[in-house]
């Protein structure tokens, strides 16, 4: 094994560490839990949606309170070592920046599974106590929602990094990446309703990715999900996560501090 591949491993494993050990992460957990279990209650008892619906509604719901909790942890990492004066010390130790990057993006997306895992588990538990079986085609549905969860919630973290790399400071960091959450959250339903899509795993489900799909469902009418999510929704996020993952890769190689 390489040096900088056991260095990679050591930073992965001291990022997860971090996050894992911090005073927010329990809170995350719990949060997310809590506000999963309200809102299938609410929604079981007060709407008339099915229970497809019913859980896509509440993953939707509950994504928006983790990408924030990603974003912020995301930051905190970055910009906050910037600002705390302890990148230096990092890349005055004998590891490749790209290394370090990757190392600590990494770490970050591993403490974040069991986050956005959480919400299905909680649901999946609730509808077993309360039916006394699950369905097969909730399960496949659940698996495939959880799955563009992790996909989102990654492209929020390689976002976020690219952002903190690039403005350095912790409060114009947490601005600008606040600031996009909520003009995907608020302009993309908009744009999905002017095209004339309609999602039917949840309403407005597209402005959960950090991509700007809706403008393309806008000009190809290629937002339709029935049984299975449309690929290019997979792909999307997959190039958004790519590309700024290379972005950040670039200012952090130059980045004198």
């Amino acid at each position: 094994m390489s040096g900088q591949w056991r260095m990679f491993l050591r930073t992965a494993r001291s990022s997860v560490e971090e996050n894992v050990i911090s005073d927010q992460y329990p809170l995350a957990l719990f949060s997310v839990t809590l506000m999963t279990t309200l809102f299938i209650l609410f929604t079981s008892y007060f709407s008339g949606s099915g229970t497809k619906s019913n859980l896509s509604m509440t993953i939707y719901v509950v994504m928006v309170l983790i990408m924030v909790y990603a974003a912020i942890r995301t930051v905190s990492s970055f910009s906050g070592e910037i600002d705390g004066r302890t990148m230096e010390i990092l890349f005055s130790l004998p590891i490749e920046r790209s290394t370090l990057f990757f190392g600590k993006l990494t770490g970050l997306m591993v403490a974040m599974v069991p986050v956005v895992a959480m919400p299905f588990i909680a649901y999946l538990i609730m509808l077993s106590i309360v039916t006394g079986a699950v369905p097969v085609i909730l399960l496949s549905m659940a698996a495939e929602l959880f799955l563009l969860s992790v996909l989102t919630t990654f492209a929020i973290i390689a976002l976020a990094a690219f952002i903190s790399l690039l403005l350095r400071r912790t409060l114009y960091s947490l601005g600008v990446t606040g600031a996009y959450l909520l003009m995907m959250l608020f302009i993309s339903p908009v744009l999905n309703d002017f095209s004339g899509q309609r999602i039917v795993y949840a309403p407005d489900y597209v402005a959960m990715f950090p991509f700007p799909y809706a403008i393309l469902a806008a000009g190809t009418k290629s937002v339709r999900v029935m049984n299975g999510a449309d690929p290019v929704l997979y792909a999307a996020l997959i190039l958004f996560t790519l590309i700024v993952l290379v972005l950040g890769l670039l200012i952090v190689r130059r980045m004198e501090l």
